[in-house]
């Protein structure tokens, strides 16, 4: 690894990122930068604080190499990782059509990391209720009342049958490529721990992909888990359309994803009632 080569390298980088870390791939390593002073920033420094506290609860993140503020080495904030303690070297991240048994270790892991004892000091994270958030969406035009209404009995369908969600340790924001895998599908670890905090278990399987249920839930035998998810689901789905209505349009690109994913969860959630 050439680390004055990789250090070089970000000098270059015009408009470095100020929100979500940026990311630089190697073979051995992982760069992430930002402006120093940005929100970006401040998730890295929490990072690095987090990792050895991560490892300390047997679970497999990567190695913090150097942390930098911003200086000689580097104008940015910038974190050097190795993805993995991984003596082949040879890995690769994620996708979203992993097989069954990927999802069962992910589903394991994160087992492990929810019952454990919270380590994470920031606020917890949980979705507003989606009460205020129809209510808005109605008075826009956003939706109709017909609509607002039955979303808003789905809902409270979803929970009456539910048990009070846990709280506990969360990745955060967990997608398939934060998944780090060796070349027979082990999983090795999973990187990018800077929105990492306690909150309801479900907001962790958010972002995973519809497929990913079954291979979960043979590991990991949560509660109740599709009414769960559903719920998490459906009201980060209206935040989408708050979101959208405002001119976002990322928002409108994640409507529709999440429509289709929605769709994919209940036929889902079906086969394993089934």
């Amino acid at each position: 690894m050439n680390r004055p080569n990789i250090y070089a390298a970000v000098e270059w980088i015009q408009n470095a990122p100020t929100e979500e870390p940026g990311l630089l791939r190697g073979e051995d390593f992982m760069l992430r930068y930002a402006q120093p002073e940005s929100t970006a920033a401040k998730r890295l420094r929490r990072e690095a604080d987090l990792l050895p506290k991560l490892a300390q609860l047997d679970l497999s993140v990567p190695i913090l190499l150097e942390f930098y503020e911003g200086g000689e080495a580097s104008p940015l904030t910038t974190s050097l990782q190795a993805p993995v303690d991984n003596p082949s070297g040879i890995w690769r991240y994620g996708t979203a059509e992993e097989p069954d048994e990927v999802w069962e270790q992910v589903g394991a892991y994160l087992q492990k990391l929810h019952q454990a004892d919270a380590i994470f000091a920031s606020p917890e994270r949980r979705l507003p209720e989606p009460g205020s958030v129809l209510v808005t969406l109605r008075k826009d035009g956003v939706l109709s009342a017909e609509t607002a209404t039955l979303l808003g009995n789905i809902l409270e369908m979803l929970r009456s049958e539910l048990s009070a969600e846990p709280v506990v340790n969360l990745h955060g924001k967990l997608t398939p490529d934060r998944l780090i895998l060796d070349e027979e599908d082990e999983l090795l670890g999973i990187w990018d721990w800077s929105h990492a905090r306690v909150g309801s278990a479900p907001l962790d399987f958010l972002h995973l992909p519809a497929s990913a249920t079954e291979g979960i839930l043979r590991s990991y035998p949560f509660p109740d888990f599709p009414l769960h998810l559903e719920q998490t689901y459906l009201q980060q789905l209206l935040l989408d359309l708050q979101q959208a209505a405002t001119g976002d349009h990322h928002a409108l690109d994640r409507i529709t994803s999440r429509s289709l994913e929605w769709w994919l969860r209940g036929m889902t959630r079906s086969s394993v009632q089934n």
